[in-house]
C-alpha cells in the first residue's frame, strides 16, 4: 500500500552511512539500499507495512551519543525482498558494506537467517551529508526507534516540514545544476570537467572524426546520439588524450560509465565488449553486445589505451560490487551491534 504526503524515515548504522557516503562522494548519486532482516522487522505492526508514494522523500537517520542525526536521503523507489546473495549481487556496496563477507557478517549480527529474504527499501538519487551538514533532530522531537527500523512521518507536521526544508536545502547545496536531474555527479566527474572544460567541444569534434562519426560498438552514425566516453578519469591534461576516449551511442556511454559494460583487449589486434552478468541476465536487449569487437580507428595510436582500459576493468566495471579506488571512510570504531543495518 502507498501513503502520499509522507517522509520515509529509515534507521541506518553509522557504518552503513560511512560506506554510502564514500561511494557518494567519489562516484556520485545512485541507488541506496536500506535493508532489514526478519528480526529487524519483527516489531513492526500492520500500519508500518505502508510505504510512501514513489518519489517521496526518504531520509536516513543515525543514532549516536544519545542524539539522532539525518545523514542523508533520497527518493523512495520501491520495496523488494531479496535473498542475501541476490541483495549483494544487485546492490553490492550500495547496501552499505565493503565486501560480501562483511555484508553477510552484518546480517548475522542482526540475528538474520541467511536462508530468509531481506526486506529492502530502495532510494534513488541519494544525497549524503558530511558531518558538518548533518541535521540534528531536536531533542523534543526525537524518533522512537528503540524497536523499529523505519516509519512514515507526516509531511504536513512541524517536524515534517522542518526536516523536509532543511534536508532539501542541504541537498541542493551539493547538487550540480548542470546535471539534468540536479544530483551530485561525484568527484571523479567534477575533477574531469574542471580540467577539460575549455577543450570539451574541440575534443569531441576531433574524436568524432577519428571514429568516422560512428559508435564503436553499434556502428550508429546518428551524430546527435553519439557521445564521448572517457575511459579513465584523471586530474591533469592527460585526460584529453585521444586514446582515453571512445565514441559510443548515448545509452552505451551511460552503461559504460556506470560499470555495466567494459572493453577488453583480446590479443594485440582486437578489443571486445564485456558485459556485467547483471546485464546479460536482466537486460536481454543488450546481451547481444557481449563479445562484440569494437570498430576502432585505422590509426592504432588512437586505439584505447591498454592501461586505461585495465583501470576501467578493475575500478569501474561492476563498481557496485567492490569499493572504489581510494578510501573516504573515516577511521572510527564500529557502530554498536544493537543498531540496525
Amino acid at each position: 500500500m502507498q501513503n502520499d504526503e509522507k517522509i520515509f524515515i529509515c534507521k541506518v548504522s553509522y557504518n552503513w552511512y560511512q560506506v554510502i557516503k564514500a561511494n557518494f562522494i567519489s562516484n556520485g548519486s545512485s541507488y541506496s539500499n536500506c535493508w532489514y532482516t526478519k528480526m529487524d522487522e519483527f516489531n513492526h505492526d500492520s500500519d508500518d507495512n505502508l510505504t510512501p508514494a514513489p518519489g517521496s522523500m526518504m531520509l536516513f537517520v543515525v543514532e549516536r551519543d544519545e542524539h539522532q542525526y539525518i545523514v542523508g536521503g533520497g527518493y523512495y523507489f520501491t520495496h523488494i525482498e531479496l535473498s542475501p546473495d541476490d541483495c549483494w549481487y544487485r546492490y553490492g556496496v550500495r547496501a552499505g558494506y565493503l565486501s560480501h563477507d562483511s555484508f553477510i557478517n552484518r546480517i548475522k549480527e542482526c540475528q538474520g537467517n541467511l536462508n530468509e529474504k531481506l526486506s529492502c527499501y530502495i532510494a534513488t538519487a541519494s544525497f549524503i551529508f558530511v558531518r558538518s551538514q548533518m541535521v540534528k533532530v531536536p531533542e523534543a522531537f526525537m524518533f522512537n526507534l528503540e524497536n523499529k527500523s523505519r516509519f512514515l512521518l507526516d509531511l504536513d507536521t512541524p517536524l515534517g516540514r522542518y526536516l523536509y526544508k532543511v534536508s532539501n536545502d542541504r541537498r541542493l547545496s551539493i547538487a550540480d545544476f548542470v546535471a539534468t536531474d540536479h544530483t551530485w555527479p561525484g568527484i571523479y566527474y567534477k575533477a574531469v570537467i574542471n580540467r577539460s572544460y575549455d577543450r570539451t567541444s574541440q575534443y569531441k569534434t576531433t574524436l568524432l572524426s577519428i571514429y568516422n562519426r560512428k559508435c564503436a560498438v553499434t556502428g550508429c552514425t546518428l551524430v546527435p546520439a553519439l557521445e564521448v566516453a572517457h575511459i579513465k578519469t584523471m586530474y591533469d591534461e592527460r585526460y584529453v588524450d585521444y586514446d582515453n576516449g571512445i565514441i559510443l551511442r548515448a545509452d552505451l556511454h551511460s552503461l559504460f560509465s556506470k560499470g555495466l559494460m567494459t572493453f577488453c583487449y583480446m590479443g594485440k589486434n582486437k578489443v571486445v565488449v564485456k558485459l556485467s552478468n547483471k546485464m546479460i541476465e536482466e537486460n536481454a536487449p543488450y546481451s547481444e553486445y557481449e563479445g562484440v569487437e569494437l570498430k576502432l580507428p585505422d590509426d592504432r595510436k588512437y586505439w584505447p589505451n591498454k592501461e586505461y582500459l585495465q583501470w576501467h576493468n578493475t575500478i569501474r566495471f561492476e563498481n557496485w560490487l567492490k569499493y572504489g579506488e581510494f578510501s573516504l571512510i573515516d577511521s572510527l570504531p564500529m557502530h554498536p551491534k544493537r543498531d540496525l543495518v
